[in-house]
C-alpha cells in the first residue's frame, strides 16, 4: 500500500496529538507552582477526605460530588500522596472529625462553613465549594494548588 502525502500528514498529526495528550499532563505535574511552598505537607501520606456536600453521586447535586471527587484525586496525584475518600453520613460532624485528626480534608459548601478554631478554610474551588484542613501549612498548599489548577484552560 502506497501512502499518499496527505495520508502521511494525517498520521503525523494524529501521532503528534496523541503524544501531546499523553505527555503534557506528566510535564505539568513536575512544574513548580508559583508561590507554592517548598515543603509538601502531604507528600507520601495517605489523606483521608470526607466529601460532605449533603448529596451523593446519584442525587440532584451529584455533579458537585463527582467534580470534587475528581479534584481531590488530582490533588493527591499532584502532591505525591494517596487519598482515601470516606462516605459522608449526614449524622456526622466532619469538622469535629477534622479537629480530632480522624480526617485530613473536609470538602463542603462554603455557606455551611463557619469560623471555628482549629479549622482553616480554603478559597473556593468552584462557585460554592471549599476545602477545610487543620494546619496552616496544609491550607497554604491547598490554596496554592487551587490557584494553580483553576488558572488552567482545561479547568474552565
Amino acid at each position: 500500500m502506497v501512502l499518499t502525502e496527505k495520508r502521511k500528514n494525517r498520521i503525523r498529526h494524529f501521532v503528534t496529538a496523541i503524544l501531546i495528550i499523553l505527555i503534557v499532563p506528566l510535564c505539568e505535574r513536575g512544574k513548580d507552582m508559583i508561590g507554592a511552598s517548598t515543603v509538601n505537607a502531604f507528600a507520601g501520606k495517605e489523606l483521608i477526605c470526607a466529601i460532605d456536600l449533603g448529596d451523593d453521586m446519584y442525587s440532584s447535586h451529584g455533579l458537585e460530588t463527582g467534580f470534587n471527587y475528581q479534584m481531590i484525586n488530582r490533588f493527591a496525584a499532584d502532591n505525591r500522596c494517596d487519598v482515601r475518600i470516606v462516605a459522608a453520613s449526614r449524622n456526622e460532624n466532619w469538622l469535629d472529625s477534622l479537629k480530632q485528626g480522624t480526617v485530613d480534608i473536609v470538602i463542603m459548601h462554603d455557606e455551611e462553613a463557619g469560623t471555628e478554631d482549629g479549622i482553616n478554610l480554603s478559597r473556593n474551588i468552584d462557585d460554592c465549594t471549599i476545602w477545610a484542613v487543620k494546619e496552616e501549612a496544609q491550607l497554604k498548599q491547598v490554596n496554592s494548588w487551587i490557584s494553580h489548577i483553576t488558572s488552567h484552560e482545561y479547568y474552565h
